[in-house]
């Protein structure tokens, strides 16, 4: 009786017959996908959150009043000298801060989706976007203050609103100079420009 050749394995066999398993499983995110779901998610937060600073501005003196007075009896626990004044103006530039920070974020990764739809080699055209940014920034502390002039008791401040863009300035560097410093390696390790 003849011995059977053993069989060998030369793995062709099993990598054809899970080979889609592994290409399904393997396949990596589409960046171009990516950058455009994270791009609308900051952007609805961005608008979220828009939409808690103008209910602020919306409720009255005395709600609002009612409002920042609870805050300032807990911090006066850890900051006695703290008064009613300097708490509403930290609330002012605290809010336009995180949405400096959101807003950022949406033009960082709309920055990305154009220039993965550039595909990847084009400069970026980065001032027009941070003009649009900071045009953004400009006019929401004037519309929040126009909101504010409407609620019964209070009225507008325009050193509210350089408090409130100083705020959003502040938040919003964060995010853009990180950008800009990883494009800036980015160029030089391909000695392509890649701002514009």
């Amino acid at each position: 009786m003849d011995a059977k050749p053993p069989l060998v394995n030369d793995g062709q066999c099993n990598s054809d017959s899970t080979h889609p398993r592994k290409a399904a499983g393997q396949r990596k995110p589409d960046p171009k996908r990516t950058a455009m779901v994270l791009c609308c998610v900051f952007a609805s937060i961005t608008i979220l959150w828009l939409c808690f600073i103008f209910s602020n501005s919306l409720k009255s003196a005395d709600v609002s009043s009612r409002d920042s007075g609870r805050l300032l009896a807990f911090l006066q626990k850890l900051l006695p000298a703290l008064s009613d004044h300097v708490l509403r103006k930290m609330a002012h530039f605290a809010e336009f801060a995180v949405l400096g920070v959101l807003a950022a974020l949406t033009a960082v990764f709309f920055i990305k989706l154009r220039r993965l739809r550039a595909s990847g080699t084009a400069p970026v055209k980065i001032f027009p976007v941070l003009c649009v940014l900071f045009a953004f920034g400009i006019l929401c502390p004037v519309i929040d203050e126009l909101l504010q002039s409407l609620s019964p008791g209070r009225s507008t401040e325009f050193l509210d609103m350089l408090i409130d863009f100083g705020g959003f300035t502040f938040g919003a560097l964060f995010p853009i100079a990180a950008y800009i410093f990883k494009l800036s390696a980015s160029s030089r390790k391909s000695s392509r420009p890649i701002i514009k």
